[in-house]
Order: C-alpha cells, then sequence, then structure tokens
C-alpha cells in the first residue's frame, strides 16, 4: 500500500474551537501519511501549532478560523442561536477560502473536521463527526435538518465512533436518518496505538493529572477553580494548561506537590496520562475518546451549557465509564474517591476500520 497513493493531496482541516479537533486529526494524518499521501494541515493558531509541532514535515496553509469566544453570561444554546448568521458567513467564507486553497495547493481530497464549509463540489470532501443530533433545547428538529443538509454536501462524513449499543457518544449519532454518506469509523485519538495499555495493578506516580482544554475564558476560569481547590489537597498532582507553545514540554513551575505544563507532547502526554491514577479534564469528545481507548479512569466536567458536552457526561456516567460532577458542584477531595470506583471502559476498537476508510478515500482523490 505505501507509495500507492504518493501523488494525492490531501487538506486536513480541523475545526478550532480548543484542540480536541486538531488532535484527533492526528490518528487521520498518521494514516494518510502511512498510505503514502501527501497532508496539507489547513489550521490557525493553536491547532496549527499543535499539528505542526506532530508532523513538522507537512505543508501548512492558513485556515482561518470563527474567532468566537465563549460566553460569561449566556447560557450556550442562547449563545449559539445569537451566533447563527455568524456561523452561516462563515460557512460561505470558508467555501470562497477553499477555492483559492485547492487551485494553489493542487489538492486531491479534503478532509475537514467539524467545519461544515470545506466541502468541494470538484474534489471528495470528507466530514468529520460525531454530532449528527445535535442536542439544544429550543430548535432541536431545525438543527437536524440544517445538520443533515451540509452533511449530505460531502462525499461522505466519518463517524468517529463505533455501532451497536456499547458506544461512546450515545444519541448524538446514534439515531434513524436518511443520510446515505455515513461511515463509522472507529474513535479517533492520538493514543490509539497503545489501546491495548492497562492501568490495572500499576503503581501511578501520582494519584491526579488535569488536563485543560476549549476555548477562552472558560479554559482559565476551569484552571483557576481547579488550581484554587489543590491549594488545600496533599497529593501529587500534575496539571497541563492545554497552551501550545514552540518549546511543548517546557515546564512553567512546581508549587508543593503540583506541577504545572502548558503542553505536551503526544507521547509525553501518553507517559503522565499512563503515570496517574486519575484524570480530570472536560467532557469534550476527543477527550473522551483519548481515555476510551487506553481505559483511564476519569472525573470529567462539561462546560457550563455546552449541551454536547452535558449529554455525554451524563451517557458515560450512567453507563458507569466515567464519573462525572459539574464545576459549580466540584470538590477534589470526594471527587478523586468516587472515580476509583468507576468501571472504566471495557471496548475493543477495529484500527482497521480508519485504515479502510482512508483507503476507500484516497482511491475517489
Amino acid at each position: 500500500m505505501e507509495n500507492k497513493f504518493k501523488d494525492k493531496r490531501i487538506l486536513v482541516a480541523p475545526l478550532d474551537w480548543g484542540l480536541g479537533h486538531a488532535s484527533r486529526c492526528i490518528p487521520v494524518i498518521q494514516e494518510l501519511v502511512a498510505q503514502g499521501a501527501q497532508v496539507i494541515i489547513g489550521a490557525d493558531k493553536q491547532p496549527m501549532k499543535l499539528l505542526k509541532n506532530e508532523f513538522p514535515d507537512c505543508e501548512a496553509v492558513r485556515v482561518p478560523g470563527m474567532n468566537i469566544s465563549y460566553p460569561k453570561h449566556l447560557s450556550m444554546s442562547t449563545f449559539m442561536a445569537l451566533k447563527a448568521p455568524h456561523f452561516f458567513q462563515t460557512i460561505s467564507k470558508e467555501q470562497e477560502n477553499l477555492k483559492l486553497i485547492v487551485e494553489n495547493y493542487k489538492i486531491d481530497g479534503v478532509i475537514s473536521d467539524n467545519r461544515y464549509g470545506l466541502y468541494n463540489k470538484d474534489k471528495p470532501s470528507i466530514l468529520i463527526t460525531h454530532q449528527l443530533f445535535i442536542q439544544a433545547p429550543i430548535f432541536k428538529n431545525l438543527l437536524k435538518k440544517l445538520t443533515a443538509k451540509y452533511i449530505s454536501k460531502y462525499y461522505c462524513c466519518w463517524i468517529p465512533d463505533i455501532q451497536g449499543e456499547n458506544n461512546l457518544s450515545g444519541i448524538l449519532s446514534h439515531q434513524s436518518t436518511n443520510l446515505k454518506n455515513l461511515r463509522f469509523v472507529g474513535p479517533l485519538s492520538r493514543f490509539m496505538n497503545h489501546q491495548n495499555d492497562s492501568s490495572k495493578n500499576q503503581k501511578f506516580k501520582r494519584e491526579l493529572m488535569i488536563v485543560l482544554s476549549g476555548p477562552e475564558p472558560t479554559r482559565s476560569q476551569f484552571e483557576k477553580l481547579i488550581l484554587n481547590q489543590l491549594k488545600h489537597l496533599d497529593i501529587e498532582a500534575l496539571l497541563v494548561r492545554g497552551i501550545v507553545e514552540n518549546s511543548p514540554s517546557k515546564k512553567l513551575n512546581k508549587k508543593g506537590k503540583i506541577q504545572v505544563k502548558n503542553h505536551l507532547s503526544s507521547k509525553e502526554m501518553l507517559q503522565e496520562i499512563q503515570d496517574s491514577e486519575i484524570i480530570l479534564c472536560r467532557s469534550g469528545y476527543s477527550s473522551v475518546m483519548d481515555l476510551a481507548v487506553i481505559n483511564k479512569k476519569a472525573i470529567i466536567v462539561p462546560t457550563n451549557g455546552q449541551t454536547e458536552q452535558e449529554y455525554l457526561a451524563k451517557h458515560l456516567s450512567n453507563n458507569k465509564f466515567l464519573y462525572s460532577t459539574t464545576e459549580k458542584d466540584l470538590n477534589l477531595t470526594l471527587d478523586i474517591k468516587k472515580a476509583k470506583k468507576y468501571n472504566g471502559f471495557n471496548m475493543s476498537f477495529n484500527q482497521s476500520m480508519l485504515k479502510e476508510a482512508v483507503y476507500d478515500f484516497l482511491k475517489q482523490c
């Protein structure tokens, strides 16, 4: 299979809300490269830094994001409704920008992670998303129709999950639909080659590791809340802030037993997670997939008002996979003890699903 697709130039472009969408593109890029394709990274700011750190030899082109910060005082659903015109405007601009990129960079195919405007009628285009059925307190049917409308414009929609009842995303992607271009490709995690690593009977370096992510200002607010609670705990802890620098593992400081770092490479992150008994993170889907493939116990805390994260936290907690709580109720002393009692994930993932999907896509390019 090597070099079969050596002349294929593929644009990979993740959404720029936090680092999760970029991190789950890592296994996709790895598989594209493994099958001989030339990858052009399409990103901006933090996601661009993350992917260029992981793939320094890949070409890159700036694909501007939405430049949206999460609201401080509005609910997420209200905020999204108010921003709807901006979202549609951004999709239109993405279309115009993509035409130029395809022409200037000789692109043969496009893979977009949650960017609904990055499809091209002349080039096979893939959308990666697990949110076929967006959870919202209002306009749910309208959102379903709009989502289906945009998904139908793509050659194929890759769903990063598995079929059947024992799944990660629940009703976000497991409902009946008339869409014909859907394909489950299994969870997408930068750790997917290490899914057999087990934490059973392991001696851990520390009791807690915190992995922060997401747009500002919620990322910083959550960091402050956690650090205030850690001051009163006599435990070893590592906090990774989720801020990408040119030197990924640069150490910021260590106060007592609390170590703080801006960012870690995938290899470093995996090692630190395996050295930690419990992980504390948001219930974003990329974090969930990371935890699932290495079967890790965790405390998951959804971003206030973000319906997707709130649903995932409830879904995973009800299935006894992961312990969840809210920012308001966060109590690390109690939450760590409770998280240890949860089962964790007990799933096996077929990595050939992504390999075969990439192969079929490249054949069309």
